[in-house]
């Protein structure tokens, strides 16, 4: 064998070892995440289902969504009677669609990097932020741009909820006068 061979095979025997290890690990770790994960969505709709007893409430539509920090948020929608449901660890929020404002994203900026990012849903007699990013990211790192689309679809559920469009006019057509 010649030296370049040795310190070939010198080199890849480590780099083997370390991404089978990396491999076992790896599918460890995911499958963690992804329990406590089921276990925090979980929690929040145990409290959603008991608050919609609670106010006999029926909500058809749920979406979660999760924040940097690992805390869960559960948005909830009833389209018949126009109602939506904000739920948190700590805290349950109905809303009449008809109540909320348009809801905008907001973030502190600093250096370059955007923190507190928060989806902001008013009515005319309280303000709820949402807290989806509460650590300081760069806004065109991978997760940065994960954590700004994700409190953008969570602002853009809320709005399109808000004040439906009519069948013609979601298409993109205008309406047809009779």
């Amino acid at each position: 064998m010649s030296t370049t061979e040795i310190v070939l095979i010198l080199f890849l025997i480590p780099l083997t070892a370390f991404n089978l290890y990396h491999l076992t690990v790896g599918k460890k770790k995911k499958r963690a995440a992804a329990q406590q994960y089921r276990q925090i969505f979980s929690e929040l709709a145990q409290k959603t289902s008991a608050e919609m007893e609670k106010r006999k409430l029926q909500f058809d539509e749920q979406q979660f969504f999760l924040n940097d920090a690992g805390e869960g948020i559960q948005l909830s929608f009833d389209k018949e009677s126009r109602q939506m449901a904000l739920t948190l660890k700590d805290a349950f929020h109905v809303l009449s669609l008809n109540d909320v404002q348009p809801c905008s994203v907001r973030h502190d900026e600093e250096n370059g990097k955007y923190s507190n990012i928060r989806v902001e849903v008013r009515t005319a007699e309280q303000v709820i932020p949402i807290a989806l990013g509460t650590k300081a990211w760069r806004p065109k790192s991978i997760l940065g741009k994960m954590i700004i689309e994700n409190a953008t679809d969570f602002c853009n559920q809320i709005n399109a909820h808000r004040s439906p469009a009519a069948p013609e006019t979601a298409k993109g057509t205008a309406p047809r006068e009779a």
